[in-house]
């Protein structure tokens, strides 16, 4: 349901599903009817699930069944490679660079364009700005 993760070639750690049909897609149904089975849902709500779940050469098999698909229209957005891109972006600036020179040193770390590494920067700029507005509230708060 979750896919796993590995790294590409550029480094960048990215989320990957087990193609339709794939063993692995078949075993990961396997082993998700067996935690149903297991569980604590009611009968009725796990049975049905199972139905949908189990692969087409399983007696119980529904005429329906279940997919996971993304939900949204193009290319799904890999959180995980925005944020590396972003923090790659947030290390260079702590370390010294302007955002246009931490830009430039990111595109060239992960072969990226400048469209996508500012988009990346922009989509979790705010989230390090509220990360780190928390971290001097609690050490200006602390007593020497």
């Amino acid at each position: 349901m979750n896919g796993y993760i590995k790294p590409d070639a550029k480094g960048l750690y990215r989320r990957h599903y087990a193609s339709s049909g794939s063993d692995a897609e078949v075993l990961g149904r396997r082993a998700l009817v067996e935690l149903l089975e297991r569980g604590n849902l009611h009968r009725d709500i796990s049975g049905a699930l199972i139905e949908l779940l189990v692969p087409n050469d399983d007696q119980r098999a529904n005429d329906r069944k279940l997919e996971f698909k993304h939900r949204r229209r193009g290319a799904p957005q890999d959180a995980m490679a925005v944020s590396a891109i972003a923090d790659a972006v947030r290390v260079e600036i702590y370390n010294g660079s302007n955002v246009e020179a931490a830009i430039d040193k990111t595109m060239s770390k992960f072969n990226i364009s400048r469209d996508y590494a500012y988009r990346c920067w922009s989509k979790c700029k705010p989230v390090f700005e509220a990360m780190e507005a928390d971290w001097q509230r609690q050490n200006s708060s602390k007593p020497k």
